[in-house]
């Protein structure tokens, strides 16, 4: 049995709601020393809106910036400015609303950790705590969703793969020691739209 086929997922029946939105804008997360880098591509060029908080364990806003989206760009956050410490980086574009818990070191490096993505209104959710990923999705889920991990190292070795039809109404838990590494790439597809966020279990 390989790896691919070990990994354990639970299905719940869960009701939510959902109500569909035109998504185009995708996005890669990457962090280097104190800067998250985030990398837009615009599928259709029209004008899209970014807002990016980040807020400590009590709620406490230490930083927005918004970012108007058009065209393939990179748009990087230095948050060297900040004590040292942990907190959530928050972006909100479209329907949704993803979520990064970073650790900044003394020496002011940006360490990812806790990962969350979420349509504005519940429809789909997918959380990334320790070695398990919860996945939610609702009856009304008007789009196949796929999620994709991927060898860090580069390339396109694929490590799992799992789809949530549209319809599906579910929670999904799935333990993701078995694939054997620290470190994946995930790329979460909807509608031909690749969100793409480096992950590490801790």
């Amino acid at each position: 049995m390989n790896k691919l086929t070990k990994l354990a997922c639970t299905l719940v029946l869960s009701i939510f709601a959902f109500s569909a939105v035109a998504n185009d804008l995708s996005y890669s997360i990457t962090a280097k020393k104190s800067v998250v880098s985030i990398h837009f591509s615009n599928l259709l060029g029209t004008d899209k809106a970014v807002k990016v908080q980040v807020v400590d364990d009590e709620g406490n806003e230490f930083l927005e910036q918004d970012f108007t989206i058009n065209s393939s760009k990179t748009e990087n956050v230095d948050l060297e400015v900040l004590e040292k410490g942990v907190y959530t980086f928050k972006m909100t574009f479209e329907d949704k609303v993803v979520r990064r818990e970073f650790r900044l070191s003394k020496s002011k490096r940006v360490s990812l950790r806790d990962y969350s993505m979420q349509s504005i209104n519940r429809g789909i959710v997918v959380r990334m705590q320790g070695n398990i990923m919860k996945v939610e999705t609702t009856s009304q889920l008007k789009e196949d969703v796929n999620l994709l991990f991927k060898s860090y190292t580069g390339g396109e070795e694929l490590l799992y793969k799992v789809s949530f039809f549209s319809g599906e109404n579910a929670i999904t838990n799935i333990d993701l020691r078995p694939l054997g590494v620290s470190q994946f790439i995930l790329n979460v597809v909807e509608n031909n739209v690749t969100y793409t966020d480096e992950i590490t279990m801790f």
